[in-house]
């Protein structure tokens, strides 16, 4: 299996019979090589969270084939450097955790519940 995704975003999923690969089309504000994490918390759900190139935390989602991919700012501006590395987990099928450090360094935690909009607080501050 082979596809070119060097200007575009893509998806590649298994059917059961054969492995399908999908463009998401330009996520806009990420940076060029920047680093992404990506989760699952059911079988119609995949989140895809990147540092933007204004330091803001981006929430590229997928609902699903009928809701398809969305995106949205999950942060403020400003809180990481542009394609900063993030750390991402769900300890429920019903929430998600973000961590990332800035170049300050603090550690930033994000956390979103279903149905709630995210909620972005400095979990370590930077010691001189």
């Amino acid at each position: 299996m082979s596809w070119d995704c060097a200007r575009t975003s893509c998806t590649a999923y298994w059917t059961t019979t054969s492995w399908v690969t999908s463009p998401l089309g330009s996520i806009y504000p990420a940076k060029p090589g920047g680093a992404v994490a990506s989760v699952s918390r059911s079988s119609s759900s995949i989140d895809v969270l990147f540092v933007g190139t204004n330091g803001g935390i981006y929430d590229y989602a997928w609902r699903g084939q009928t809701a398809g991919w969305t995106m949205s700012l999950a942060s403020q501006t400003g809180i990481a450097s542009a394609g900063a590395n993030l750390g991402l987990t769900a300890r429920t099928p019903n929430n998600l955790d973000v961590f990332v450090r800035n170049s300050s360094g603090q550690t930033w935690t994000g956390w979103k519940y279903t149905g709630y909009p995210w909620g972005f607080g400095v979990i370590e501050q930077s010691t001189p």
